[in-house]
């Protein structure tokens, strides 16, 4: 909360989690609406605020992110595309190997390692997604 207040949260992050939780909340500006579709106008947003040049672990925290809205809404390519492209920048950066500044940093950088690992030779097979090898 304190990078929130002290506005070092990304735009792009910060609207991709507010269309994530959305869908959970009982505020009143939702009513009436799908808790499926009640992210998308951030899920837009956020999309459009995503520079897919910038090789940053940012913008591959935002690709996991989007990603996950895709599949909140039933569009499976779209979640492989950002998947996939959160993949390719991670071996771009060699996040694995990347510097790290904290234990926090190199702990995410580990997981998120293993996590695309993970998604590129297992992926979701209900899905069928191409492998990005």
């Amino acid at each position: 909360m304190a990078d929130l207040a002290s506005d070092r949260v990304p735009t792009v992050i910060l609207l991709a989690i507010i269309a994530l939780s959305a869908r959970f909340s009982p505020h009143e500006y939702f009513s009436g609406s799908s808790p499926r579709t009640r992210g998308a106008q951030y899920t837009r947003r956020a999309a459009q605020l995503l520079d897919p040049s910038d090789v940053s672990l940012t913008c591959i925290q935002a690709c996991v992110l989007l990603g996950a809205c895709r599949i909140v809404e039933g569009d499976s390519a779209g979640e492989a595309v950002y998947y996939g492209m959160a993949c390719r920048m991670a071996q771009l950066l060699d996040l694995a190997h990347c510097p790290a500044t904290s234990r926090l940093d190199r702990e995410i950088n580990v997981r998120g390692t293993l996590a695309f690992f993970l998604y590129n030779h297992v992926g979701l097979p209900p899905l069928e997604h191409p492998s990005h090898t």
